[in-house]
């Protein structure tokens, strides 16, 4: 029986086959996946060579800059790592994983002791935004510079747009509370948290933490929130 001869959509793709072995390129999608990979693993190196140069071949390429932001703050580089994540931020603003962004370009911010800077990208995050993720970020990091007050008052923002049965900003305000040495109002805010979430396992563990028992008499004891 004789062989049919290839096709000639066949030999495109085995010419292109032996031309991408030939030269070394590989594709965006593959360089992020052995980026990832790597990142993974702990091999920062590998994954930094990888994930450069899918950003030098597609400069437009945010998964990429945003990875190699990733990459640079575990290989404790801030400040190149802030330089990857504005270029991610700048592609990908106002979709679902701008908040993983904005998280990591804070963190680079704050790592460098950018307060002016760290503090701008927080409130534009907020007015931009304004969703639960961004007025946690907005807390957590006033928290970390000292401002106690204004940290307060973000995660206060954040509860008011948290989902129904999300006590995430109560247990922060319990914690910032707890830094501070004020029982009274850690204490008060589990309240608003066991009220926000009464099944939440971490809710009602912290509860018990300080010797109160969760469970339908504790919210007729509980004092009302003005």
């Amino acid at each position: 029986m004789i062989a049919r001869r290839p096709t000639a959509v066949l030999l495109l793709a085995t010419m292109l086959a032996i031309l991408i072995a030939a030269t070394g390129c590989k594709s965006n999608a593959y360089l992020r996946m052995v980026g990832h990979n790597a990142l993974n693993d702990g091999d920062l190196d590998r994954a930094e060579s990888a994930l450069r140069q899918a950003v030098d071949q597609d400069p437009t390429d945010w998964l990429a800059h945003y990875r190699l932001g990733l990459v640079m703050l575990g290989k404790g580089k801030p400040l190149d790592a802030q330089l990857s994540l504005e270029h991610a931020l700048e592609l990908r603003h106002n979709q679902p994983q701008t908040p993983n962004i904005l998280d990591a370009l804070a963190e680079a911010l704050y790592r460098q002791g950018d307060r002016d800077r760290l503090i701008m990208v927080l409130d534009n995050a907020c007015d931009n935004y304004g969703a639960n993720a961004d007025f946690m970020r907005q807390g957590k990091y006033l928290a970390l510079t000292g401002d106690a007050d204004g940290a307060v008052l973000a995660y206060r923002k954040a509860a008011r747009f948290a989902k129904p049965g999300n006590p995430n900003a109560y247990l922060a305000l319990a914690d910032l509370f707890d830094s501070l040495g004020d029982r009274t109002r850690a204490i008060d805010s589990l309240h608003d948290a066991y009220r926000t979430a009464p099944k939440n396992r971490e809710v009602n563990k912290r509860l018990r933490g300080y010797d109160i028992v969760p469970g339908p008499t504790l919210v007729e004891a509980m004092p009302k929130t003005p």
